[in-house]
Parts: C-alpha cells; structure tokens; sequence
C-alpha cells in the first residue's frame, strides 16, 4: 500500500524564491502520471536521507514497488535509481542519470537559458537527447495539490539512437512548471516525437504527464 502523506493546503502562493531549495528528511510528493494519455496512478516519493546538497529519495508507487534514487538537490537532477532488495537495501542499478545535466537550473530568472544533455538506455539501446531550456515565464496553474505560483520552463530538442537503428531520431519538448513553496515540479509533460523510422517526423510517438497531487515538507 502507498504511504498516506498528509496533505498541505495550498491556496494561492507568491514566488518568494529563485534558489535551489533545502531538502529535509521527510519532505514527500505525490504525484498522479499517465504514459500516451493511459492513467498510470500515484506514487510517492520521500526524502529518506540528506547530506548536503544531495539526498536519497524512496518511491513507491501505485503497485507498491519501491526503489530509492540518489538527487542532487542543487541542480534539480536525478543521479542513479537503484532497487531494493527484501530488507530495503540497495541492490542492482535501474537507471543511471548520473551523466545528465539539469532540466532545472538555478537561481531562476525569467529568460534564463542553458544546455541539457542526457543518455539514456532504453531495453539496451542508448538513446542521447540534447535540448535548449529556458524560463519562458511565471504562471499560475491550478493542480490536484492546489493552485501554485510557478516558473515555467520548456526544453526543446532532439532526440537520437546513439545506434543510428534501433529507435530512430525526433524532437522532443519538456516542459516544467516549478513551484518554489513545494521545492520541486508541479507539473510536468513530455512529448516525444518520430519515435522510429515507422513515425513521420512531425507524429507524436511518446508522450507523459506528471501532476502533484499533495506534498509534506517536514519542519
């Protein structure tokens, strides 16, 4: 079964900082997400250790699955997700983010911009994307969680097989909308297009949607 996490009432908020958030032990989120508009359900993640700018997150989802993935809490990025064996302990690499630069980048500012770089292994193909990021604006979105003041980032580019076979090549936008009170994304949506040779250019091949659906920010 999925922690229950208590819910923080939120009404409108003010952006009141543009740093790289603090993290605690037992900051939590859930998040509700989709793949190709199919509901995929809830699942949570916690903070469960902290030194530093880096910190240890567990997840658990709708099928109570559970994994912990080291997050550098600087630059807003994921390192390396491993699973857990019976007694909770780390056990093989499920992803390795750890070449990966950030989708978030602080402190924020509107038109900021930067390069993201990513490598990815999907089913033993490798898979680079290379976006351009910017903060195109601040917005007020209305969530599960609430309504939230946030920067809104998108991060457009390309995507490719570094095989030149197995998946193709296409374009890819990502973008984020990151609520400083929450310190992290309230809202996230991916679409991913020509997702191989099979795909036109321009036809959405792979898409993803994640919302928060309530978060805990320990004292």
């Amino acid at each position: 079964m999925l922690a229950i996490i208590a819910l923080t009432s939120v009404c409108t908020v003010t952006l009141a900082d543009e740093r790289a958030p603090a993290f605690s032990l037992g900051d939590s989120w859930t998040y509700h997400f989709s793949v190709d508009e199919a509901d995929r359900g809830n699942y949570v993640e916690t903070v469960v250790a902290a030194e530093g700018g880096t910190v240890d997150l567990l997840t658990v989802d709708s099928q109570s699955r559970r994994s912990t993935t080291t997050y550098d809490g600087v630059l807003h990025r994921y390192l390396v997700r491993y699973a857990l064996n019976p007694a909770g302990r780390r056990g093989r690499v499920l992803s390795d983010f750890s070449g990966n630069q950030a989708p978030i980048k602080f402190p924020l500012a509107l038109n900021d911009e930067w390069t993201v770089l990513c490598h990815y292994d999907v089913s033993g193909n490798p898979i680079t994307q290379e976006f351009r990021a910017k903060v195109v604006g601040r917005e007020q979105i209305k969530t599960l969680a609430g309504e939230f003041d946030t920067y809104k980032i998108v991060l457009t580019g390309y995507w490719w097989s570094d095989d030149g076979l197995s998946y193709g090549k296409g374009r890819q936008i990502e973008t984020y909308w990151y609520a400083p009170v929450t310190k992290r994304f309230v809202r996230r949506e991916i679409k991913s297009y020509g997702l191989s040779v099979a795909h036109m250019w321009n036809s959405l091949g792979y898409s993803r949607a994640d919302e928060l659906v309530q978060f805990h920010l320990a004292p």
